[in-house]
């Protein structure tokens, strides 16, 4: 069983002390909370609560206190528009902090790179229902300032000053490592002493340009671009302010590590079904990225499968017509992390995944028992994009399809 739990008036009173806290996130002010503890003759205790909750107080309106007109307060009210607290709402603590942090993403997507929720204050005043014979005494104005204490740094809006991407290879012929590769374009500058990446992957990834306004969104789409690559280990990003007095410009650095570029994987599967067929399965994946230097995966796959009738209607059917096959086939794909399309460049800005070209090609032989066999061949090109988290699309303009059958067995 599990161990006794040992009771104490210290326990009940931390107990009381967080229903008291409790209500108070809520909106019930000036709520009080008891507890105390009823031992009995078994050595066994009871704990007993007694709450007083006050009635719970409503938003009467929200300022933004703000001391001059720079332009770091112009944008802080400007994100009023979109505020979190409504009239006659009660006042919680949960959304004060989803407020802040509302704040703090929309500034952050206008070049605040140093700024964090912990900078903003919501004050309330509840002594309004006394003063104000209108309103009822349950009633509470906000007011969100900026603490006293902010540092400058965090009202500052960062531009973009140089890029630099370490892909984290080595150089394979032994070479003095301390002379790097560095090769520059578009602003940035990658370093990739094994010469395993083409530039043109990382142009297209990260979405950063010198002389841009830092803002969140790019920040986050060129991580999620250089993780959805599938060559990366990991990526580490981060951003330096550049030394100097009175600087609003950051360095961004991306340090990479490669995956291992060739991978097999054997998978064995056994299944069986409602239909009294038992069977198994096994499949041969390949996998060769950064095919062609250029973030480019190319797979290739092999499967080997069979049913066998394990029951039920053998009596009935005894020559097992139509239920037993073997199947088998390969499948050879290669992903492209851009459009291929003659004479035309695509150059999603805001999307987090970079669109992709998919050439396939599929070879599939089923021998049904007694029956038939058919062989399929099939070829496809197709356009996979996705503009946001949720939705992706595909489109294949190319797709070509032979079946032939063969051995077909007449009644």
């Amino acid at each position: 069983g599990e161990p006794p739990i040992y009771a104490s008036q210290r326990i009940v009173d931390i107990n009381a002390t967080n229903m008291q806290g409790y209500m108070a996130n809520e909106g019930y002010y000036r709520s009080k909370a008891s507890g105390k503890l009823n031992v009995s003759k078994k050595k066994t205790a009871k704990a007993e609560y007694a709450a007083y909750v006050m009635p719970r107080y409503v938003i009467n309106e929200i300022t933004y206190v703000v001391d001059d007109s720079s332009d770091f307060n112009k944008d802080l009210l400007l994100t009023k528009s979109k505020t979190l607290f409504r009239k006659g709402d009660p006042i919680r603590l949960d959304i004060v902090s989803a407020e802040r942090s509302r704040i703090d993403n929309e500034l952050k997507g206008k070049g605040y790179y140093y700024f964090n929720p912990d900078y903003l204050v919501v004050k309330v005043d509840s002594t309004i229902g006394k003063a104000d014979s209108t309103l009822l005494p349950q009633q509470v104005n906000l007011y969100l300032e900026l603490k006293k204490q902010t540092m400058q740094t965090a009202l500052k809006q960062y531009h973009i000053n140089n890029i630099f991407i370490n892909t984290g290879t080595e150089d394979k012929d032994g070479k003095d490592t301390t002379v790097l590769v560095k090769r520059q374009g578009r602003g940035l500058r990658i370093t990739d002493p094994g010469n395993q990446f083409k530039r043109r992957i990382f142009y297209d990834a990260v979405s950063f340009r010198k002389g841009n306004l830092y803002t969140n969104n790019m920040h986050n789409i060129s991580l999620s671009r250089l993780v959805n690559l599938q060559n990366f280990r990991f990526v580490k990003n981060r951003f330096d302010i550049v030394p100097r007095s009175d600087s609003a410009l950051l360095d961004v650095h991306y340090d990479l590590a490669p995956m291992r570029k060739k991978s097999i994987q054997t998978v064995l599967s056994a299944s069986t079904k409602s239909n009294n067929l038992g069977g198994s399965q096994l499949d041969l994946n390949w996998k060769n990225r950064n095919f062609l230097r250029g973030a480019e995966i190319l797979s290739v796959s092999a499967y080997y499968a069979f049913d066998l009738q394990l029951g039920g209607n053998k009596a009935d059917n005894p020559y097992k017509i139509g239920n037993e096959f073997i199947r088998y086939g390969a499948k050879a794909e290669l992903s492209f992390p851009r459009f291929l399309i003659p004479f035309y460049r695509v150059r999603p800005e805001k999307s987090e995944a970079l669109p992709k070209t998919i050439l396939s090609f599929n070879y599939d032989n089923r021998v049904q028992s007694n029956l038939y066999t058919t062989t399929s061949i099939r070829a496809d090109w197709s356009y996979v994009w996705a503009k946001g988290g949720n939705f992706e699309h595909t489109l294949t303009p190319i797709s070509a399809n032979y079946i032939q059958p063969s051995n077909v067995h007449t009644a």
